[in-house]
């Protein structure tokens, strides 16, 4: 993970999770001055309004440092991931970008729009060559400047942004419908499993990580969107984006045929 915390509390409690969880901390940075990123939640008519801090840590990621560490843990499976929140501070957008003209890696660039920090012209350079592009239903109709009514429009339009930018796939997910990996002459769909939700933090980061593991793997387009679609169930049957107890992804890992569950 290439980040950035504060030298505070909460970037104590980010570390200190890390380790527990047997993830590897070549890459977080620590800043002197900045704090740990955060999140603020307010209730709006009952209803959570989120407002994403600005000026964080991980606005402020080091490229000179980042390039330097990240020569320890060099891989041919490498996969870079990143989101638009990524480009909103000049600093943090100059590493990404660094990284992936110097380091030319498989690219998985999960878009995650979140207001206010985005607009259009960054977002298409960031799909600029991106092996596979994950967003949502909206997020395309954004992007195509369109609406979509029906699944056939839906497919033109990823299909018109996937080779308009080089991509090789468009992972796209629908909510309740589902989700879908398309490319130029295929389309995979899996429907979303009947699940009682207790929230859905972490469904997209985990849906996400499923596709990274499929294309580093070789599996089907068909095989990877069903197993993604499972396992963010999963995550939305509990509260929170981790579950404490590792069985959870034990269980997926086994039934796709790998029984380490790190």
């Amino acid at each position: 993970m290439i980040t950035r915390v504060g030298d505070d509390g909460l970037g104590r409690r980010v570390t200190e999770a890390m380790t527990g969880w047997g993830m590897d901390l070549t890459g977080v940075q620590v800043d002197p001055e900045k704090p740990t990123g955060s999140v603020s939640v307010t209730l709006v008519d009952g209803q959570p309004s989120y407002v994403i801090n600005p000026n964080q840590a991980y606005d402020f990621i080091n490229w000179a440092e980042a390039d330097q560490r990240l020569r320890r843990c060099e891989s041919p499976m490498a996969v870079l991931i990143h989101g638009s929140l990524a480009l909103r501070e000049s600093v943090s957008r100059q590493t990404l970008f660094g990284m992936r003209v110097k380091r030319k890696p498989r690219l998985f660039v999960d878009i995650n729009l979140r207001d206010p920090w985005h607009n259009p012209d960054d977002v298409r350079q960031m799909l600029d060559g991106a092996h596979d592009v994950k967003l949502n239903d909206h997020e395309l109709a954004y992007l195509q400047g369109c609406d979509i009514d029906d699944e056939e429009e839906l497919l033109e339009a990823a299909r018109a942004l996937l080779e308009r930018h080089g991509n090789q796939r468009i992972v796209l997910t629908r909510g309740e419908a589902g989700a879908m990996i398309i490319s130029v002459k295929e389309a995979a769909q899996a429907r979303a499993a009947a699940v009682d939700v207790a929230d859905t933090v972490g469904a997209g980061d985990a849906f996400s990580s499923v596709c990274v593991i499929g294309r580093i793997l070789g599996w089907p387009d068909a095989v990877t969107v069903q197993r993604a679609v499972d396992f963010a169930a999963d995550i939305c049957i509990q509260r929170g984006a981790t579950a404490p107890d590792t069985a959870l992804y034990a269980r997926h890992l086994e039934q796709w045929g790998h029984n380490n569950p790190q």
